[in-house]
């Protein structure tokens, strides 16, 4: 495993296949025991340009709405993590909180 991560083209490496053919993101742990400090800055130089065509892209794409659309998109993010946060909370029980006081 060491050796497909560290040979080749290892910008494109910097990923945790999982058995569902899912990629997971490489903690920096791993990063840390994989890479020199050379392989690290060349993979963050890479990861950079490519985010940075990803946002010329969808900035060609909305032209002036770009950033009403990330903000849009920011906001929808959240409602949907506290949804689902509300979801996976246990019911109030005042029962129980009389009982530890």
């Amino acid at each position: 495993m060491v050796k497909w991560h560290t040979k080749g083209n290892i910008e494109n490496k910097v990923y945790l296949p999982l058995k569902d053919g899912k990629k997971a993101a490489m903690p920096r742990y791993y990063k840390d025991k994989l890479y020199d400090k050379g392989q690290k800055f060349r993979i963050g130089v890479f990861m950079r340009a490519e985010s940075q065509k990803q946002v010329d892209e969808l900035q060609d794409k909305y032209g002036d709405l770009y950033y009403y659309k990330q903000a849009e998109e920011t906001a929808n993010d959240f409602r949907r993590m506290a949804k689902k946060s509300k979801e996976r909370q246990k019911p109030f029980k005042k029962q129980a909180l009389k009982q530890k006081l």
